[in-house]
């Protein structure tokens, strides 16, 4: 597996946002609290669902940003990831002049049987 998670977004973003990303600000809690209290900024809160696979590794989607995934080797890691993952989906959906998902969708989750032949 990858090294750096970040790599590894699935949402279809453009180069332009690629290129910015690499590039962004990252900022410390104090400076981010600045940026919050701006009158050009507005917070968005997203569930995510999490689940582990064979190998421990935190695997995250968000259900209401399609192609919206990452991973991490602890839950806060891939919550962390997660953050980066939304933010970079956001700003491409931006970029072509599409509105963020509604923040307030339900996320419902449901348990599927399915029956298969004995081996």
């Amino acid at each position: 597996m990858a090294k750096d998670p970040v790599l590894l977004y699935l949402c279809p973003f453009t180069a332009a946002v690629r290129s910015r990303w690499a590039h962004k600000y990252r900022y410390s809690k104090t400076q981010e609290s600045n940026l919050m209290s701006s009158t050009n900024v507005r917070e968005l809160e997203y569930r995510v669902v999490l689940s582990r696979d064979e190998e421990g590794n935190w695997l995250v989607s968000v259900p209401v940003i399609p192609g919206c995934h990452t991973f991490g080797s602890t839950r806060e890691e891939a919550l962390s990831n997660a953050r980066e993952a939304i933010e970079l989906c956001l700003e491409s959906l931006a970029d072509t002049g599409d509105e963020p998902p509604d923040s307030d969708a339900p996320v419902e989750l449901e348990t599927i049987r399915v029956i298969l032949p004995a081996a």
